[in-house]
């Protein structure tokens, strides 16, 4: 009877932590159709605070993104600082609101302004480092990599690096976090460099995370964290500036395309660490980032648009410039407008399904065509690849299919000699 007993508790045991473990690592249900906006806050607007960005919402929602992202909303230093100057992690405090911006209540009230419109609030963390006048550089020290602040004549970047193997650094991490998070009503955490982190801190965070509430969970690292939710797929810009200078093909393509429908990704054309380093993708991109976004949200996953990308931008945004970014354009509004609609109503795009994942229909070299499914509902994508008009065949006859943007009803026979022009795309749907 004693051994029946033990063995219940420990089959007991084992369940619970199962089935916490199942619940830690799944996302959202929310996230099915998910498409993030990603906000610098005090770039927004020219009111550079969370209520200039609380008063842009409704145009936000009208576009139908569901999604903020902000960057760090802590103290942060912007002058005099030569160690990591251009890093938007280069934080003063984990938890104190940068004064310009406004204040914990206002930023909950922003937080529950966009909730109210039915849009999701996340925010981006970075736990390897901080700015060199966070008050840990002079009181505790040890937490960080090197005590000099310059070597051979340079800024030692070491001075403003965590020390990740100091366990007492790294319990106090997720200490600051979790404050923050009770403080502050967020749903969910874009962690970048989660990889550099050891995979034991890793585990506890995502436990102590879910524990607070249920939050959704990114990784904006170089490595695969299997922990998160969601990894940023790194190698979707690089595909794309091969495919602008001639060096992609479909096949390519296609071997990324087999390993992300097996994974659960972010896909943008840009996001702000792009800006910085590469300028807008209206410039590097000049004749072909609009179909490149079209196949951000083809693709299985989660969408990710750069604030300002539906004006669109010819101007780097610079996150440390009093300067708002423009919004006098205004030309690719109606773009991402029927991009998201189509993604939030239409069932073949959501990443709840794991039936509904791109298929080839073509064996052209130079268009990606793909098909997603979702019972009833067809979604077909086509994409030219390249800088020149090309001929192309399909597998399947398409009948009384629309075009995504203007729902003009088309048709693309089986085998028929079909043509795309350079750079061009076009998302067909049996949904009108």
């Amino acid at each position: 009877m004693k051994y029946k007993l033990l063995y219940s508790l420990i089959l007991i045991t084992f369940l619970c932590e199962c089935k916490h473990s199942t619940q830690a690592n799944k996302a959202p249900e929310w996230t099915k159709n998910l498409v993030i906006y990603e906000v610098m806050p005090k770039q927004y607007s020219e009111k550079k605070n969370f209520t200039g960005i609380m008063e842009d919402l409704e145009r936000i929602q009208t576009l139908f993104f569901n999604a903020i992202c902000l960057l760090p909303v802590q103290e942060r230093d912007e002058s005099n600082n030569a160690f990591n100057p251009n890093s938007p992690f280069a934080l003063k405090s984990f938890t104190e609101i940068d004064a310009g911006l406004g204040t914990t209540e206002q930023l909950n009230l922003l937080i529950d302004s966009a909730h109210y419109r039915n849009i999701k609030v996340l925010i981006e963390w970075n736990f390897t480092g901080t700015g060199p006048h966070h008050i840990w550089r002079k009181e505790k020290p040890q937490y960080y990599l090197s005590d000099s602040q310059i070597i051979n004549k340079h800024y030692n970047q070491d001075y403003v690096k965590f020390n990740l193997s100091n366990n007492s650094l790294l319990k106090e991490l997720r200490s600051e976090l979790k404050s923050f998070l009770k403080a502050n009503k967020f749903d969910g955490v874009v962690f970048y460099n989660l990889d550099q982190m050891p995979a034991e801190f890793v585990h506890q965070l995502l436990d102590e995370m879910n524990d607070l509430r249920p939050l959704l969970i990114i990784n904006h690292s170089n490595s695969f964290i299997p922990n998160a939710h969601y990894n940023v797929n790194n190698n979707l810009y690089q595909k794309f500036q091969q495919a602008y200078e001639g060096k992609l093909n479909v096949t390519e393509f296609s071997t990324m395309l087999d390993t992300i429908n097996k994974l659960p990704v972010i896909n943008y054309v840009q996001d702000y660490l792009k800006n910085e380093k590469y300028g807008t993708d209206a410039n590097v991109f000049y004749n072909a980032y609009k179909y490149y976004h079209m196949l951000t949200y083809f693709l299985p996953g989660i969408p990710w648009v750069l604030n300002g990308q539906e004006d669109p931008q010819f101007e780097t945004l610079n996150l440390f410039s009093g300067k708002p970014f423009s919004q006098k354009y205004k030309y690719n509004n109606d773009f991402y407008r029927s991009l998201n609609r189509l993604r939030q109503q239409n069932p073949c795009f959501w990443n709840d399904n794991p039936q509904n994942l791109p298929v080839k229909i073509s064996d052209s070299n130079d268009v990606l065509a793909l098909e997603r499914t979702a019972g009833k509902y067809s979604c077909v994508g086509l994409f030219n690849l390249t800088d020149h008009a090309v001929t192309y065949s399909i597998k399947k006859d398409y009948t009384l299919y629309y075009d995504a943007f203007n729902k003009m009803q088309v048709s693309f026979p089986k085998d028929k000699e079909l043509n795309l022009g350079p750079y061009q795309a076009l998302i067909i749907t049996n949904a009108p």
